[in-house]
């Protein structure tokens, strides 16, 4: 071996190697200084990239699990507020159940509800203020977030909207909707009526009270020792199902006249309607005058088959939502004499009762007569067309066709051939020269009924066009409305003028002759009987034939709505208390109270004092009956269906999703037209639309809870709180304030409860799951933590291992080095 000095190669290999040694010592000793086997990423680069997904995954199931129990102590809260809202439940239903028994007088009840209303209360409390880290639980806001375009309407959610599709995704329900209610079936109002009010004599006999009559003398509020029960003042209070309530003080001077008209304010309160309802309440005046068999027929008979006869006839109909005003006044002269017309509003018919003696069945054809110039005048067409002006000759046109739906042969009695053609020559004359015709006497109303009849019977018959119904269509399908004369062009046939017409009347004496040889007892003439229309003979009770059922709106079927007079209307009208004869289910000296709400939110309760109430005797003559609406939802954007359905009531439940119920306003999309509420009626006139909102605009916004109980994105669960608010539960107007509602009051708690109940089962479905969730969170956090120790722990006594060889090797190395190093030293003893 070559021995040099300069390169010492023996040193230099001990040196490498001893530094090689040196780095594996350090890394073993780090290893078993930190318990790792991969300290950084030159350790293992794949099984330190490995370990730190891992770590990742283990503190985040670590989190998760954190998360879960978090979830339960929120769950917990919310849970053990519904405990108190179930126990207060169970307190109302008991009372529910104590007020059902009518061992309890109406005062008892009033301070049952006191105590209900204070609970009903605590539970709006519990649900507004029920928080965990100030997050509300149980208001519905937990879930969903809402707001409507209409004031009133009320959204209550009933749990989460967040789900998850077929695929596992999650997803959510939100958006603008736009809500159309269309009321298919108006719904009726409730209608209580009283005891017959009297008042008692010195002598004992008793009288029917009159809307002056004070209460001091009404019989029943005095006790069997003729003690009055407004020595002191009473109230009472008028409660509705779902509404508000408001009181009445009664005074001993009170007349039945303000008794009425505080109820009626009472209830335009309580309802939330308004003054415009000042009818709510009505007296049947026990002073009501004889001529109210007349406002009978008319209401019975005359208007619904007058209005039914004309159509038929003639293919004239009012406009829908049109009013007929009925009046009765003593201006007019005769015995009974009618005056149709129009103010360009509403028609009417003015009806003169200077003396009561005329038969009912000229007062028939009377009304018949009239209701055609209603009509007339009010179909926009027709008026154009001049039938009701004067300075074109088309008025014969208006009398005739008003003569002859029920026929004036009893004004041709007593005429001959002469005097009819002269009175025909006399209609000529004013139709020529345009003049307006007098109709003063008996021969001008003739004429025109006969010149109307000719052209209806000869016209027809000969060419195969029908008529005068013809005649009257194309003025009333005209574009442009038409005269008399162009109609009768256009129309063709064989009289193409009115002066056409009148010729051949007048030239047709056999045509008079027979009509004047008619037998007036066996047929009036009128369009469809025997002689005017080779129809059946009708006799003058056949002029009409209406429907036998008494209702004061007889021409509602044609969306016409009849206005009577009112009790206010003391001047010039002998008939003031007329309309209200025959009352719905009422006599003279009872007091009627009529519901401005339609359905069971309009249930009146009348509480006070007992004795009072039982005097007063309220009860109930016509049931609510519930609206029925058509709803519709769709996207208030694109105008896409979302849901459609049929809904009872005003609550819209599940729509536009499961969990969303929408509560309506009360009487909502329903026109409640006061003058419709006439004394008789029995009813506030409920119709559809009537210019009232019928759609709104409701946002939804989805503020679902939701619990991270996993590591990863998606690794959630929502949960689903609700509303809880008496209002949400169906219990914000609860009453018991009578027996009846106390009943229905034990329905509506149960279903309170079952809510409740669903609620509380669901937050314990949740809190189970999330013990299980923790559980395998827990489970899987250990396995994979074992899993990541695996990868990065250091084996222990395998290092040990490795650091007593590496160690023994720097020693060694050391040696080495010593030796390697002392080589060239042996140079020097080459140089001694």
């Amino acid at each position: 071996m070559t021995l040099t000095i300069n390169h010492n190669i023996p040193g230099l290999r001990a040196y490498g190697a001893m530094n090689a040694t040196t780095g594996f010592l350090q890394q073993s000793i780090q290893k078993l200084s930190t318990g790792l086997r991969v300290n950084s990423a030159a350790d293992d680069a794949a099984g330190l990239a490995i370990s730190e997904k891992m770590r990742a995954q283990v503190r985040g199931l670590h989190r998760a699990a954190s998360n879960a129990q978090d979830g339960i102590s929120m769950l917990q809260t919310a849970e053990g507020a519904l405990s108190e809202t179930h126990g207060i439940l169970q307190r109302m239903r008991e009372l529910s159940v104590q007020s059902a028994n009518d061992t309890l007088t109406q005062q008892d009840r009033a301070y049952i509800q006191l105590e209900m209303d204070q609970l009903r209360e605590e539970i709006d409390r519990i649900a507004h203020t029920t928080q965990f880290n100030k997050k509300k639980l149980l208001d519905g806001s937990a879930d969903a977030l809402w707001s409507t375009s209409i004031l009133g309407v009320r959204v209550t959610v009933n749990g989460t909207l967040a789900n998850r599709d077929s695929f596992g995704q999650a997803e959510t329900f939100e958006g603008n909707f736009k809500v159309a209610a269309d009321a298919v079936e108006t719904g009726r109002n409730q209608v209580l009526k009283s005891n017959i009010l009297s008042y008692r004599f010195s002598s004992g006999d008793t009288l029917t009270a009159s809307a002056s009559t004070q209460l001091f003398n009404i019989a029943s509020f005095s006790d069997a020792n003729g003690v009055s029960l407004l020595d002191d003042p009473q109230t009472l209070t008028i409660t509705f199902e779902e509404g508000g309530s408001a009181s009445v003080t009664l005074y001993a001077d009170d007349t039945v006249l303000s008794l009425t008209e505080k109820f009626a304010a009472a209830i335009a309160k309580a309802s939330g309607i308004g003054e415009v309802e000042a009818n709510a309440a009505q007296f049947v005046n026990g002073e009501a005058p004889e001529e109210n068999a007349i406002v009978k027929g008319l209401a019975t008979n005359w208007l619904w088959g007058g209005l039914d006869r004309i159509e038929d006839a003639y293919g004239l109909t009012m406009p829908s939502g049109q009013t007929v005003r009925i009046e009765f006044v003593n201006t007019l002269g005769g015995d009974f004499v009618a005056e149709g017309g129009s103010d360009g509003t509403e028609g009417f018919v003015k009806i003169a009762l200077d003396s009561f003696g005329k038969d009912a069945v000229f007062d028939e054809r009377i009304t018949a007569h009239e209701l055609v110039h209603v009509v007339t005048f009010i179909n926009p067409k027709l008026a154009a067309a001049q039938l009701d002006h004067t300075s074109n000759g088309g008025q014969w046109m208006r009398e005739g066709i008003a003569e002859y739906i029920h026929g004036a042969n009893s004004r041709v009695q007593g005429m001959n051939e002469s005097q009819v053609v002269a009175a025909l020559t006399a209609l000529k004359g004013h139709i020529s020269a345009s003049t307006e015709v007098p109709f003063l006497t008996n021969e001008e109303y003739t004429a025109s009924y006969l010149a109307v009849r000719y052209f209806d019977e000869k016209n027809g018959a000969s060419s195969g066009v029908n008529g005068i119904k013809a005649l009257l269509l194309e003025i009333q399908d005209q574009p442009v409305a038409n005269t008399v004369s162009d109609a009768m062009a256009a129309l063709g046939g064989n009289y193409i003028n009115p002066e056409s017409l009148l010729d051949a009347v007048i030239s047709d004496t056999s045509w008079i002759t027979a009509v004047l040889n008619e037998n007036p007892s066996m047929d009036t003439g009128a369009i469809g009987g025997l002689y005017a229309s080779n129809g059946s003979a009708l006799s003058p009770e056949d002029v009409i034939v209406g429907n036998d059922t008494f209702s004061l709106q007889p021409l509602s079927r044609w969306g016409v709505t009849v206005k009577w007079p009112s009790a206010s209307a003391t001047s010039n009208s002998p008939l003031v208390a007329a309309a209200q004869a025959g009352t719905f289910q009422s006599v003279e000296g009872t007091l009627l109270l009529h519901s401005p709400l339609a359905g069971r939110a309009g249930k009146m309760t009348i509480s006070g004092d007992e004795r009072l109430v039982l005097a007063l005797g309220f009860s109930e003559i016509q049931e609510a009956k519930e609206t029925v609406y058509a709803i519709n939802v769709s996207d208030a954007h694109t105008g896409e269906l979302v849901t459609s359905g049929m809904v009872s009531g005003t609550t819209i439940k599940g729509m536009p999703h499961e969990n969303i119920d929408i509560r309506l306003l009360n009487n909502f999309n329903l026109s409640l037209n006061a003058e419709g509420l006439m004394a008789g009626s029995g009813s506030y006139v409920f119709t559809a639309g009537g210019g009232n909102v019928n759609s709104f605009l409701v946002h939804i916004a989805d503020n679902a809870t939701v619990l991270q109980i996993g590591a990863n994105e998606g690794e959630n669960m929502s949960v689903g709180f609700g509303d809880t608010s008496a209002a949400a539960l169906g219990i914000d107007h609860v009453n018991v304030r009578d027996r009846d509602l106390a009943a229905r009051a034990l329905t509506l708690i149960d279903n309170a409860i079952d809510k409740v109940s669903m609620k509380r089962a669901r937050l314990g479905a949740y809190q189970n799951r999330l013990e299980h969730t923790i559980t395998n969170l827990t489970a899987a956090e250990e396995n994979l933590t074992a899993a990541e120790g695996r990868i990065r722990d250091t084996d222990m006594a395998k290092e040990m291992m490795n650091f007593t060889k590496f160690q023994i090797l720097l020693q060694v190395g050391t040696s080495m080095l010593t030796q390697a190093n002392a080589l060239p030293q042996n140079v020097l003893s080459l140089l001694r």
